[in-house]
């Protein structure tokens, strides 16, 4: 169960025959648990009604499958708030769920544990880039490594965040990526890394909601968008069409959706 700045997920899974996983049970909700953190520091009322909503739903579905064994984990909005680890004692005295708030250090590590096999072994590294609402992880790759983190950072940047604080105005977004881009480049330490043929793995709802914009699907389809190679010409030319739709054109879009509208 990963707990994040926007969205709550839940994957049931078993050891399959032969080995790997057989899924039996997923669920995903826009939550925004950051909503209004910026501003405050604190998790508001209302995210939390809606996260602990979202919480009871997991634990249901945990208890009609049987699950006995589980791993609960939540990010940054949690991190960050004041009264985050509050509220996790509140969503185990409710609900008896225990939820580790992990560092960021961790949430890298399991992002590329996550995306290891989808890196090209021609290449000579990847970025990975984890977008989140209420941070934005960063992680050079040598999957051939023993180790195959060569670097990583995480920034204070997430689309809930970029959202309230512009306000939608593109500009301004504009001007916050770049100001966390150039702290990602201060902290990210890449004077090591000879890679002339490097690639990018994006993981995020961001990320699979503009591979889903750029297939042109009729409805998400998670199997047509997990593991999609996209040009760079794709990429760029979809953000162009983005950024300049409305809002109303997002959230009608099927792969994007009201709850996902302004952060996209």
């Amino acid at each position: 169960m990963d707990l994040g700045s926007n969205n709550c997920r839940l994957l049931i899974a078993e050891l399959a025959r032969g080995g790997g996983l057989k899924i039996i049970d997923s669920f995903s909700r826009i939550v925004r648990l950051a909503e209004g953190l910026a501003h405050s520091g604190r998790l508001s009322e209302a995210a939390m009604a809606r996260t602990e909503a979202a919480l009871a739903i997991c634990v249901e579905r945990m208890q009609r499958h049987g699950v006995t064994r589980y791993w609960a984990v939540a990010t940054e909005a949690c991190r960050a708030a004041v009264n985050g680890a509050a509220f996790l004692d509140h969503v185990q005295d409710r609900l008896g769920l225990t939820i580790h708030v992990i560092k960021p250090q961790e949430e890298v590590s399991l992002a590329v544990a996550g995306c290891l096999d989808l890196v090209d072994r021609t290449a000579d590294a990847a970025l990975l880039i984890d977008i989140g609402g209420g941070s934005t992880e960063f992680a050079w790759i040598d999957s051939r490594a023993a180790s195959p983190v060569l670097a990583w950072a995480s920034a204070r940047v997430g689309v809930v965040g970029l959202a309230e604080n512009t306000n939608g105005h593109l500009e301004a977004m504009r001007e916050a990526a770049a100001g966390a881009l150039a702290y990602v480049r201060r902290e990210l330490d890449l004077s090591f890394v000879n890679a002339t043929s490097p690639h990018f793995i994006g993981t995020s709802g961001t990320v699979t909601s503009l591979a889903g914009y750029v297939l042109g699907l009729a409805r998400y389809n998670r199997l047509a968008v997990d593991g999609l190679w996209l040009t760079r010409e794709q990429v760029e030319a979809a953000t162009a069409t983005l950024s300049q739709s409305s809002l109303e054109e997002r959230a009608n879009h099927p792969c994007i959706g009201p709850g996902r509208a302004d952060l996209v």
